[in-house]
Formats: C-alpha cells, structure tokens, sequence
C-alpha cells in the first residue's frame, strides 16, 4: 500500500496499488542456457509460460534446473520432463493446484524431475531433444551421402554416354523412334 494524495488537500489514504507484472524477455525453447544470467532468464521465461512455475521462485527453480541445464536440457526438455516420464508414459496424476502453495508445488516439481535422473550418478539423462537432434543429424549425413554417390554417378555417366558407340546408340534409337511416328 501506498499514500495516495487525493489532490484537494486532504490528508493522504493509503490505498492498494496494482503490482503490475512484466512480462521476461522471451528465451528460444530450442536453446540450451549457460551461466547463471541465461539460467534467469530462461527460468523467467519457463514461468511466464507456466502458471504454476509460477508461483515459485526463480532461485529456487535456477537451483532445481541448473544441473539439467548443464546436462544440455533446452526448456522445451524441462517441459517434458515434468509431463512425461522418461519412457515417455504420462503420469497419471495431473499437474499440481495453484491453492497448493509454492513449498508443495516445489516438491512436485522435485519429484517428477528426479524420475529423470540416473540412479547410480545422480547426474540428468539424456535429454529428449538429443535423441531428435541425433536422428536429424544421422538423417542429413544420410542425405549428403546420397548425393555424393549420385554426383558420382553422374560424373561417371557423362563420359560413357559421349563416347562413340553410345553417341551411334542414340542416333539408332531416335532413327527407330521417328520411323515409329512418321505415318505411312
């Protein structure tokens, strides 16, 4: 609350003032943060899509997330992480009540983010996003090697079809062709 002068001379009232909410700098889903500045400012963005990360700090989320973040988790990963299992089932209860209080949701987020933990280590698992990034890549080199064997082939094709018999070849077969379509 903050004194408010009415403008007329009359003593000051204390009355509410709306806490306006600003809205973070946007951080790409695809981008992985590093360092604690890019830890914030993903986080705050991780809270303005989240109204139930919301309710959470940032230190206490940057503390949560910073191992997985270093692990290579992107924000769309931790989207993903708390939705589904790393089998890829989704959990059967739903996402937790706003009426919960921060300590409660902050427990929840606990628990469904140490599912995607390695037991022995304690260290995060592959993110989901470095399965479709493996494949993509795997995908494009695939790609790239097509084309170098079809250059290849082409390469090779040129000076075959420019070589004498293949150049007679041509001339029978366009001679056959015409006598084909001439009528008679």
């Amino acid at each position: 609350m903050q004194p408010v002068s009415s403008g007329d001379g009359a003593p000051e009232t204390d009355l509410p003032v709306e806490r306006r909410y600003q809205v973070p700098a946007r951080w790409p889903a695809g981008r992985v943060p590093s360092g604690d500045t890019e830890f914030r400012a993903a986080v705050n963005w991780m809270r303005h899509e989240n109204l139930v990360l919301r309710q959470l700090a940032v230190r206490d989320l940057v503390g949560l997330l910073r191992p997985f973040f270093e692990s290579g988790y992107r924000i769309r990963d931790i989207a993903e992480a708390l939705e589904t299992s790393p089998t890829g089932d989704g959990y059967d209860d739903g996402p937790p009540l706003l009426r919960w209080g921060s300590v409660r949701i902050l427990q929840w987020v606990k628990t469904r983010l140490e599912r995607w933990l390695d037991p022995a280590s304690s260290r995060p698992l592959r993110p989901p996003s470095a399965d479709v990034a493996q494949e993509a890549a795997q995908a494009k080199a695939a790609h790239r090697q097509q084309e170098r064997t079809y250059e290849q082939l082409r390469a090779a094709a040129v000076p075959i079809a420019s070589s004498p018999a293949a150049q007679e070849a041509l001339r029978i077969a366009r001679q056959a062709s015409h006598r084909r379509r001439t009528p008679r």
